[in-house]
């Protein structure tokens, strides 16, 4: 058994000229609204065929590492490995109990939301974590930035919601961390729990490729035959950041009931 703490953020959504131009320098929101408006019209094959060209030009890899120096150190959620299958590409850890800042939303489109209102939902969330962790808090504190983010998605329950979580970093473990200004902000011990998780690459943006992750990793486990896995929701977890489009990581997880 080893120890392994592994590590991005919330990817953003998809349209045809990226976002740039002078002027002064445009806000967090503005930022996040360019990138998913950018994102939104950008299909999976013309991204591919974007992305073929241009390492015919460019190395993206050395790209790819210099954005990384940029980005700052962060802490990541704890867990141990307790089992890994390479060959199927799973793999089962155990998270302990934790504090995470969480927020949800509710699901009101089904089966497939719209996109737009998918997008909504998710900047909405993130926006929330993001203001809390910028300093919108009882002590008017700034938290360093965590990996990875989680969106719990409930697919199958009678309210089903989306629930966006950022782990809090170690120093704020073991103290008490600010109250959220914001009412829809909660500082929650989330008990511990085993997960089965599958990682893989491309930049993820809507509920649809999440769905089509989790639905590889439900067959990949029903074919090797694994027992108590809860079905009825399942994580995105991200782990790199906005600006990051190659290599990037992204996961899928389900939870392990207990016996």
């Amino acid at each position: 058994m080893e120890i392994q703490q592994d590590g991005g953020v919330p990817a953003p959504a998809a349209e045809a000229s990226p976002p740039g131009g002078g002027g002064p320098a445009p806000s967090v929101t503005a930022i996040l609204d360019q990138l998913g408006s950018w994102f939104s019209g950008v299909s999976g094959k013309l991204y591919t065929a974007v992305s073929d060209n241009l390492r015919n030009r460019v190395n993206l890899d050395h790209v790819t590492d210099q954005v990384s120096t940029l980005i700052p150190r962060f802490d990541y959620a704890p867990f141990t490995v307790i089992s890994n299958n390479s060959e199927a590409g799973y793999e089962v850890r155990h998270y302990p109990a934790q504090l995470w800042a969480c927020t949800e939303e509710p699901v009101t489109v089904e089966p497939m939301e719209e996109e737009a209102v998918q997008w909504n939902r998710t900047k909405l969330m993130f926006d929330r974590l993001f203001k809390y962790f910028a300093g919108e808090n009882s002590r008017d504190e700034k938290i360093q930035m965590t990996l990875p983010q989680t969106t719990r998605f409930d697919a199958y329950s009678e309210s089903p919601t989306y629930r966006l979580c950022w782990y809090l970093p170690h120093a704020l473990q073991n103290s008490p961390p600010p109250t959220p200004d914001d009412s829809y902000v909660e500082v929650a011990l989330l008990p511990a729990r085993t997960v089965i998780a599958r990682r893989f690459g491309g930049y993820v943006v809507y509920r649809r490729g999440w769905d089509r992750a989790a639905f590889a990793l439900e067959k990949i486990t029903r074919e090797h035959g694994l027992q108590n896995i809860d079905f009825t929701k399942y994580y995105s977890v991200n782990y790199d950041p906005l600006l990051k489009f190659w290599n990037r990581k992204n996961e899928v997880w389900f939870e392990l009931q207990a016996n």
